[in-house]
């Protein structure tokens, strides 16, 4: 009928309703970004001093627990945050935590991410840097482990003491198996990563946390 007709076009004249936004990212994030916001995340819901999380390559390498997608300027909505929080699977990525030397950290950041097949062979095919939360750090790409690290400081600019205890967070299943006897913190990553979005409303993508040279 002609009152049937009339309601379908009214219908597509709206368009489809829209999403709301839980948030709002100021400008677009590269990746390794991307990851740095998720270990801001995390960091921040299990008020630890410092985040890992390994990050997905162009080469189709992926880390556990990786990021793996970017996320882009505008709204970000519940959509997003399942996209970025959770590549590549339906299971949420539950979050650890741990305390460990400065000197212990170091060699974590030296070693770097790794993949599942990688922590089953126990050796790495190469470098895989981490993105972090509550660090400053340069990597070298193309050098060996003890000289991948440089220009380490926390995120206020002091020093990374070697012998002071420092609380992490990371993604379970970063680490292989028996390397850290750490605890699960009861946070997942999409729950931190919708917070920390809800709460800070805007964020950008921090380019002076991460300097990489090959």
């Amino acid at each position: 009928s002609k009152e049937i007709l009339d309601k379908c076009s009214s219908i597509l004249e709206q368009g489809a309703p829209s999403v709301p936004a839980l948030g709002e990212a100021e400008a677009d994030f590269s990746v390794l970004q991307t990851g740095c916001l998720k270990a801001d995340a995390l960091r921040t819901a299990t008020d630890a001093d410092v985040a890992l999380i390994g990050v997905s390559e162009v080469n189709g390498y992926d880390p556990v627990g990786g990021t793996g997608t970017k996320l882009y300027k505008g709204a970000v909505t519940e959509d997003d945050i399942t996209r970025v929080a959770k590549p590549r699977t339906d299971t949420p990525l539950k979050g650890m935590s741990i305390s460990v030397t400065g000197n212990e950290l170091l060699s974590l950041l030296e070693y770097g991410a790794t993949s599942e097949k990688e922590q089953q062979d126990g050796q790495v095919s190469r470098f895989h840097p981490f993105a972090v939360s509550g660090l400053k750090v340069t990597y070298h790409l193309d050098n060996e482990e003890g000289g991948r690290v440089a220009d380490v400081t926390m995120e206020d600019g002091s020093k990374l003491q070697s012998d002071a205890l420092y609380s992490i967070s990371y993604i379970k299943g970063t680490f292989p198996e028996r390397k850290f006897d750490g605890k699960e913190s009861g946070v997942t990553m999409t729950d931190a990563l919708r917070n920390y979005i809800v709460t800070k409303k805007k964020v950008s993508p921090d380019k002076n946390r991460i300097w990489l040279k090959s």
